[in-house]
């Protein structure tokens, strides 16, 4: 009998990534790699990462420390598999840029903590009785009649809107959020200049302005998710079991850092948070209940308000019809939300940013416009040099929203998959256009809203 040699087949790398998706100078990059082996061994790895071409040792460990890189870097990561026998074919990843680390991924968020340890770069300090467990922040101890400074916000910023989750286990569980444009502001029970409360007392919720206040009752021992709303008619304070309460007092324009604390009698347990997060001020949030002369320019035949909504009527070739409705004026554009009604497949709506005053609609990539649409069942962008899709070919209402820097944009809503283009249409101020083609003459594309809000700013 003869003796049989079984070749051995090496590992070959098939894809290589870097994660997360968007790197920031305060975040640890991770290189991602698959591959096969055609015998079904065992595949290890060993990955070289490159900063800004200059590159590392080869390693087993996937993970670049972040305070290998900075703000403006290039990652890039090769990975070589291997079997028992030997080396297989490498992988490049592609070329990831590292961002400023409290530039925030989609704009409008400005402070976002899930607690599951104090965060530096959104937090000034660290007291004394604040401990992180569990996925939460704890705060122990009586603040009796105040005094004291509490966990404060690096940054202070215009405030839209702020959202946190919050454990009330005991009566007298008194979470409370303090707002000031002063770095120093110390917590106290009522009213005092220069500072908003919002906090439980007891079996009480209750906001504190600096000449007055307004409180509901709210005594149920729960799970609460709140928000606090910021405008130019009051501060309303909102949960999900207890009725609102509004002061009207207009914080909108004011620069404020964000204090988080608790105060719990019973010394045996503390007061817990679970999330927050904090937004900042929108240029202008319209929920089309009338035309507003104040945000848009002219209201073009096709456009028509009806029970809280902006339909626009027309079919197929409606893109010829012109003017479209746009802004009174350009801005530095961050970041659009806006909510839509898709009533059938091909209920096409669509939002163009241009620095020109009367830009046309087309389907297609043009110089000096981006365009964001649905083209029936796909989701698009129509860069200044090129287009990019994804199928979205879902029915009913999308809460969408669009993030714009200086060389990218990108296109989520929360069902599908992002878009993202790499285009510098955010290096200008632009008009912002809203429309939309139907292409039954039975249906409008109908808006449910749109807010526009300013590029995030780097306040740390």
């Amino acid at each position: 009998s003869g003796n049989f040699v079984v070749q051995n087949t090496l590992p070959v790398a098939t894809s290589v990534t870097i994660e997360p998706d968007v790197v920031y100078e305060n975040e640890d990059a991770n290189c991602v790699a698959n591959g096969y082996d055609a015998d079904g061994d065992t595949i290890s790895w060993q990955y070289m990462w490159a900063v800004n071409t200059v590159t590392r040792p080869p390693t087993s460990d996937a993970l670049l420390p972040d305070d290998e890189f900075e703000e403006g870097d290039s990652l890039r990561c090769t990975a070589y598999p291997s079997d028992d026998e030997g080396e297989g074919l490498s992988l490049l990843s592609s070329i990831e840029e590292v961002y400023e680390a409290c530039y925030d991924v989609d704009n409008v968020r400005w402070l976002s903590d899930d607690f599951d340890a104090w965060d530096e770069d959104d937090w000034s300090s660290q007291p004394d009785g604040y401990d992180y467990a569990g996925g939460s922040l704890l705060v122990t101890g009586d603040a009796g009649t105040g005094g004291f400074v509490p966990m404060r916000s690096t940054a202070a910023l215009p405030i839209h809107k702020i959202e946190a989750s919050l454990l009330k286990d005991d009566n007298c569980s008194d979470h409370f959020l303090m707002l000031s444009p002063d770095p120093d502001m110390t917590w106290a029970w009522g009213s005092t200049p220069n500072a908003l409360r919002v906090a439980w007392s007891c079996a009480s919720k209750v906001i504190y302005g600096p000449s007055g206040s307004s409180y509901t009752s709210c005594s149920g021992n729960a799970q609460y998710d709140i928000e606090v709303e910021f405008t130019e008619d009051g501060v309303t304070f909102r949960d999900n079991l207890c009725p609102d309460t509004t002061l009207p007092e207009d914080w909108t324009d004011e620069d404020l850092y964000v204090y988080i604390g608790g105060d719990q009698d019973n010394l045996a347990l503390a007061t817990e948070w679970t999330s927050l997060n904090v937004y900042q001020q929108p240029y202008f949030d319209d929920s089309f209940s009338a035309w507003d002369s104040t945000i848009w320019d002219s209201q073009p035949d096709r456009y028509a308000y009806s029970n809280d909504s902006l339909t626009v009527s027309g079919g197929a070739e409606s893109y010829a019809i012109t003017p479209h409705m746009r802004t009174t004026e350009t801005l530095p554009i961050g970041s659009i939300d806006a909510s839509l009604l898709r009533a059938e497949n091909c209920d096409d709506h669509f939002i163009m940013l241009s620095a020109s005053p009367t830009q046309d609609w087309n389907w297609f990539s043009t110089p000096d416009v981006v365009k964001f649409a649905w083209n029936c069942s796909q989701k698009t962008i129509f860069g200044q040099e090129e287009s990019l899709l994804t199928n979205c070919p879902g029915l009913g209402v999308y809460d969408i929203q669009i993030d714009v820097d200086e060389d990218s944009v990108t296109f989520h809503d929360g069902t599908c998959d992002p878009v993202t283009l790499w285009d510098n249409i955010g290096e200008d101020e632009l008009y912002v256009y809203v429309g939309g083609d139907q292409d039954s003459p039975m249906y409008s594309a109908v808006w449910l809203d749109l807010a526009v809000y300013p590029p995030y700013e780097c306040a740390r």
